[in-house]
């Protein structure tokens, strides 16, 4: 008998760690995607991750195989991470993958103050100022002016490349 399924041995459903067959499938569903998760993940990542070297061969011979095969590896996967902490999985992956989501958020506050700050609103530098306190503002005025003055020759953006990279400067040193 396979081991999923050795849980349906003996079951008590008024005991304490009964479990419904719609629950432990559930439980298989969610391994499956992690284990096809983990095969789009990089090796340099694989390689933080709390997983044994076995696991690791698992999910790397994944990467190149046709789709029957990769399927049949992935019902192979399963079964080896069945043995391995998921949730100590599932945790540190989500660790490695969140600087990426806050890098990102980041990246985009940034382009919307410059974006704010070429349209010519004048309440941004009021905000800028009550989020990184004392920047050259007259700096920021000579960039702004020279990226608009370039965006009506048809220029290459410098100027608003720098502006960019000064509050990008800015926003990495208030952290």
């Amino acid at each position: 008998m396979s081991k999923r399924f050795k849980a349906f041995q003996n079951r008590d459903p008024d005991g304490e760690n009964y479990r419904s067959r719609a629950d432990i499938k559930r439980e298989l569903e969610a391994i499956d995607q992690l284990g096809r998760e983990l095969s789009q993940t990089a090796t340099s990542k694989l390689k933080k991750l709390p997983l044994s070297e076995h696991a690791r061969e698992a999910i790397q011979d994944a990467a190149g195989m046709s789709k029957g095969a990769q399927q049949r590896q992935f019902r192979y996967l399963r079964n080896v991470l069945e043995s391995e902490d998921i949730d100590a999985i599932r945790d540190k992956l989500e660790e490695l993958n969140r600087p990426s989501v806050i890098h990102n958020a980041r990246f985009h506050a940034i382009e919307t103050y410059r974006d704010r700050l070429l349209a010519g609103e004048d309440q941004i530098y009021d905000e800028l100022f009550g989020l990184f306190g004392d920047y050259d503002r007259q700096h920021v005025r000579v960039l702004v002016r020279n990226a608009q003055s370039e965006a009506k020759q048809d220029k290459p953006p410098k100027s608003a490349r720098q502006l960019f990279k000064y509050l990008r400067e800015l926003q990495e040193g208030s952290l």
